[in-house]
């Protein structure tokens, strides 16, 4: 029995969007740089910046109640609300053919190939488990499909707009 083309080129797409996935979260910025601030007194201003979290701890600062805290990383919002689910959207939108909720379930299925992905490669390197991350896991995955799935949807209606025009 012979698969027809658009179902072998839909699985390639579903497989190379499960490899954006994959990519995106394995190459992705860290959620915050390496270097530490001392704040004091529930002050949201910055006293001092450490290369690391031991150099803050060890500041006599800290010793007298202050707290030291990783600097949050300003790429990394935008990297995963924006970047990453448009450049998956892109790829699937040009790889995947056939009605729309199709191409959706191709497109979400990828997504979830490529987490599954990270995850084995994770447990496998022996990572831990954070036993609140586990709980939120899942909601934040529906929700990076829910951006995927927006951004994928936007660009058809794009494309379908500057079609019409053209006509």
């Amino acid at each position: 029995m012979r698969v027809p083309s658009a179902w072998k080129r839909n699985i390639s797409g579903m497989l190379l969007v499960g490899a954006l996935s994959f990519f995106s979260v394995l190459f992705a910025p860290r959620d915050h740089v390496q270097e530490t601030e001392l704040k004091c007194s529930d002050s949201t201003t910055r006293i001092a910046t450490f290369a690391d979290m031991k150099t803050c701890s060890q500041d006599p600062r800290y010793q007298a109640g202050c707290s030291c805290g990783h600097i949050p990383n300003p790429w990394f919002t935008p990297y995963y609300a924006a970047l990453v689910p448009t450049v998956i959207a892109l790829g699937a939108y040009s790889l995947l053919q056939g009605r729309r909720p199709i191409r959706l379930l191709l497109l979400n299925a990828g997504i979830l190939l490529g987490i599954a992905g990270v995850l084995v490669r994770g447990f496998i390197q022996g990572g831990r488990t954070d036993p609140e991350g586990v709980l939120f896991f899942p909601f934040v995955v529906a929700a990076f499909c829910l951006l995927v799935t927006i951004a994928f949807i936007a660009i058809e209606f794009l494309h379908r707009r500057l079609r019409a025009h053209d006509a």
